[in-house]
């Protein structure tokens, strides 16, 4: 039996509710958990950290509000408010999986971010820990599809250099997301996300 299922933000939509997938991911999640009442559900993400705007809906707060709409008991369910990107997920996430004493976790992700996922969190996470991932579809336009591979492509060089300039435990002090920077202002032309993750 798992310890915590981790879904990852992705967004909010202009209605106010999750994207289609991370509502499906939810889903499966609160059915696992309605078998495993034992189980957590680790909500991580707090939104992409180049968004402009005031007023940007905290991700992983969406999530939960969903959940408990569809029946979840708030006992359940557990939010990580403070990461903008997939590296920050996992060293936030990490925190809140150590306080609770979580061992045998699922992370879930979509199938293009799945890769990146799995090898960011077992950087962050390392040997200590039982890591299973799992990817749900999703039928993206062709525009949509273009987009995430190109997102995909910078954020993995982007990963590379992180976990090559930063020591373990890996925190977010080299992290250009956390500094104001020109690095920062230039790496934002860089890393356009599509609207769906």
């Amino acid at each position: 039996m798992l310890d915590a299922i981790i879904i990852l933000g992705k967004g909010v939509e202009p209605n106010g509710l999750p994207p289609p997938t991370v509502q499906r991911e939810i889903n499966v999640a609160l059915r696992y958990v309605d078998k495993n009442p034992a189980t957590k559900i680790l909500f991580s993400g707090k939104h992409w950290g180049l968004l402009r705007g005031k007023h940007i809906p905290i991700e992983a707060e969406n999530m939960k509000q969903y959940a408990l709409q569809q029946g979840a008991l708030a006992n359940q369910l557990y939010t990580e408010t403070n990461s903008l990107d997939t590296i920050s997920n996992a060293i936030f996430s990490k925190i809140i999986v150590d306080e609770q004493r979580w061992n045998k976790l699922l992370i879930v992700a979509t199938n293009t971010h799945l890769p990146r996922v799995r090898y960011i969190f077992k950087h962050v996470f390392a040997n200590n820990y039982q890591l299973y991932f799992k990817s749900y579809d999703h039928q993206p336009t062709a525009w949509q599809q273009l987009h995430s591979y190109l997102h995909e492509l910078n954020a993995w060089c982007y990963v590379l250099f992180f976990f090559l300039i930063t020591p373990p435990p890996y925190t977010t002090k080299h992290h250009f997301m956390y500094h104001r920077s020109m690095l920062k202002l230039w790496l934002r032309l860089l890393f356009i996300r599509p609207a769906h993750r």
